[in-house]
C-alpha cells in the first residue's frame, strides 16, 4: 500500500474538499500517524500535495448561485452550508439555480468554458451562454 492509499483510507478527505488542501497542523498530524502506524516519514509539504491530488477528482457538487446579475460557479461537499456562507458575505440575496455532481477538475473546466464572462474569481456575468448551460444542468 502506498502513501496515497493510506491517506485516502485513514483520513476523511471531506474536510479538505472545500479548503482545497490540508492545513499545516493537519499535515503534521497525518505525518505523525504515518510515522507511528506505518513507519513512513513524509514531509508536511508532500502530504499537502498528496491531499490536493486526492481531492482533485473527489466527487462532490458543482453549484450555480445567482446574486444580482452574477453567477457564482463553485465546488463544495455541502451545498446548503456553502449557500449560507455566500449569503452571509453577499450584500444581495443569493439563490441556488442548479447543482450537479462533479470534481474540482470539472469546476475548473466549467470556469474555463465561461472565461469570457468571468467578472472576478468564481463570479461570472449571467450571459445567454451561461443561462443555457444552467438550463441544461437543471434538465439533466
Amino acid at each position: 500500500m502506498d502513501v496515497y492509499e493510506i491517506i485516502e483510507r485513514e483520513f476523511n478527505l471531506d474536510r479538505f474538499i472545500n479548503a482545497g488542501s490540508s492545513s499545516i497542523a493537519e499535515s503534521l498530524k497525518i505525518n505523525k500517524i504515518l510515522k507511528e502506524k506505518y513507519k513512513l516519514g513524509v514531509t508536511p509539504g508532500l502530504i499537502n500535495l498528496i491531499v490536493k491530488s486526492l481531492i482533485k477528482n473527489a466527487p462532490a457538487d458543482i453549484y450555480y448561485f445567482k446574486s444580482g446579475d452574477f453567477i457564482k460557479i463553485g465546488f463544495t461537499k455541502n451545498v446548503g452550508l456553502r449557500l449560507n456562507s455566500v449569503r452571509t458575505d453577499s450584500p444581495l440575496p443569493v439563490t441556488c439555480l442548479a447543482v450537479h455532481r462533479g470534481s474540482k477538475e470539472d469546476e475548473k473546466l466549467i470556469h474555463e468554458k465561461f472565461k469570457e464572462d468571468r467578472v472576478h474569481g468564481e463570479w461570472f456575468r449571467f450571459s445567454e451562454k451561461l443561462k443555457n448551460h444552467i438550463i441544461n444542468v437543471r434538465r439533466s
